[in-house]
């Protein structure tokens, strides 16, 4: 027996039997983007949606691969290089879920979304950003509880105290 859950993006779906036993044959989509470090205080960056925060990504267009993505996905929304930034080796997570997609091709259809995520941090604790598509940013310091309002009605709740978990056992020194 399926039932409603969230999406890693927030959105509310009720999964289907059906959907789940053949969503291999559901159009895909994916967004590729990064984890952005900062060291000093240890932090992620996330960026204010409408109704939610999220990590740094984007769409893959035609003829990217997920690393050209996400690195097109973190200029376009923070500004931020190639240059600016030093990249976990490595470090690649995926989710993969069902979703109503509204944008088009797919007009309101389920779609099979997959959201790969890479680690990158940023060579300069002061790095300022420059802000493309959203309004707002947040830096989550990792060594307290603080984040817990802002995350609390958040889908990516749980993926950012792994993601935290991850980061404090890995990038304390100045080296990735």
């Amino acid at each position: 027996q399926s039932t409603w859950g969230r999406t890693p993006e927030g959105h509310l779906r009720k999964p289907t039997v059906a959907m789940e036993t053949d969503k291999q044959s559901l159009p895909e989509v994916k967004s590729c983007g990064f984890v952005v470090v900062r060291r000093e205080p240890l932090a992620l960056l996330l960026l204010k949606h409408p109704t939610r925060y999220d990590f740094p990504k984007g769409h893959m267009e035609t003829g990217e691969d997920e690393m050209q993505t996400a690195l097109r996905e973190l200029h376009e929304e923070t500004g931020l290089t190639e240059q600016d930034v030093d990249i976990v080796p490595n470090y690649r997570i995926s989710s993969e879920y069902v979703v109503r997609y509204r944008r088009k091709p797919h007009n309101g259809n389920y779609v099979r979304k997959t959201v790969v995520l890479f680690m990158a941090v940023v060579k300069r604790d002061d790095v300022s950003l420059t802000l493309g598509e959203h309004s707002e940013f947040a830096w989550i310091d990792i060594g307290a509880e603080a984040h817990d309002e802002l995350l609390a009605k958040s889908a990516i709740k749980e993926q950012v105290l792994s993601i935290a978990e991850y980061v404090r056992s890995n990038i304390r020194s100045p080296q990735c």
